[in-house]
């Protein structure tokens, strides 16, 4: 790939991602548009909070994902353009690759619960924190030794940040029963 297009090959990644994400919301819009209870939405944002917290601590139980990530053999079958767009969809939703935290599903549903213009909100910030995460943190490594070595420093940064998981998912919980 030309250092020229890289730019272009990331555009399309993003614009996938964003794609993803929306789809996503899909998942819950029927929610809001059948009208269902606000103590649906109640208990599902506390017992996701209650799991968050759990999870933090002892890493149990996982969230509900694919769990893998995104196949390398797609950009050698598919050519780096096919590729783009397949790994941007799945990285965009959630779900479809790896989630290591109950977050995800808690601010999908309260986004759905809350209207479209929530919903399309959270997928472009899904989106983006997730892009800035996997393509402009690690960078252009020259080889894999330089990307492991750039990647060991945000551990600690990620391991101090993790306890602030339950946190987010509580605020949002707490969003419900407001």
């Amino acid at each position: 790939m030309r250092r020229s297009r890289r730019w272009l090959l990331l555009l399309v990644l993003l614009t996938a991602m964003v794609f993803g994400a929306l789809v996503g919301q899909l998942l819950f819009a029927p929610l809001k548009m059948v009208g269902a209870p606000r103590w649906i939405f109640v208990t599902t944002g506390v017992a996701c909070a209650l799991i968050e917290f759990s999870y933090v601590l002892s890493a149990r139980p996982r969230p509900f994902s694919v769990n893998q990530q995104v196949p390398q053999t797609w950009g050698y079958l598919h050519g780096p353009w096919r590729a783009a767009f397949r790994y941007g969809i799945r990285m965009g939703f959630g779900p479809a690759t790896m989630l290591n935290t109950w977050n995800w599903w808690l601010g999908a549903l309260t986004a759905a619960s809350t209207g479209l213009s929530a919903s399309l909100v959270f997928a472009l910030c899904f989106a983006g924190v997730r892009a800035v995460l996997t393509v402009v943190v690690p960078g252009v490594p020259t080889d894999g030794l330089v990307l492991a070595r750039r990647m060991e420093k945000w551990i600690p940064v990620g391991q101090r940040l993790r306890f602030f998981s339950p946190l987010i998912a509580a605020i949002a919980a707490g969003m419900f029963a407001a």
